[in-house]
């Protein structure tokens, strides 16, 4: 979101040549196309800087996985001590790529929302995918899982 805000008015201009080009069709001066141009790979190279901090980023979080799932872990288990929390999908298996997600399954008595919203609010954002369910859900859900792998943590139990 803050890349889309920063670069507002070089989107905006984008947009108003493809509507301009597609729906009022015109000439474009040379120095308007120039102009384009040079927008277009401005923001590419910001794209693709964007795209690899991302990537390197994606990477720290998958080369200390089990880290952050105890981290996880006593975060939910201190807020239920009989939630159970498991590591499923692509990434359990093994056979991610960094367009994945980690998907993280909570079995807890607690609402969803609020789960994630503390789990949010200690910093465990995006590429983590949290799917809160009852132990009652978990258990219905669990045989279709991927690779389901439970967290353990001998702090938390």
């Amino acid at each position: 979101m803050r890349f889309e805000a920063e670069h507002a008015l070089e989107f905006a201009s984008l947009e108003d040549a493809y509507v301009t080009s597609r729906y009022f069709p015109r000439e474009f001066s040379r120095e308007e196309a120039e102009r384009l141009r040079g927008l277009l790979r401005r923001l590419s190279g910001l794209l693709d800087e964007l795209l690899v901090r991302e990537a390197r980023r994606k990477l720290l979080v998958f080369r200390d996985l089990w880290r952050y799932l105890v981290e996880i872990k006593g975060v939910v288990v201190g807020l239920d001590a009989g939630a159970r929390v498991f590591l499923f999908g692509s990434v359990a298996a093994g056979d991610y790529t960094f367009a994945s997600d980690v998907d993280v399954l909570i079995a807890t008595s607690l609402k969803p929302c609020y789960v994630i919203a503390v789990l949010r609010g200690c910093g465990f954002e995006e590429p983590f995918e949290f799917h809160v369910m009852s132990s009652e859900e978990s258990r219905l859900y669990a045989p279709r899982i991927k690779s389901l792998k439970e967290v353990w943590c001998c702090a938390c139990g």
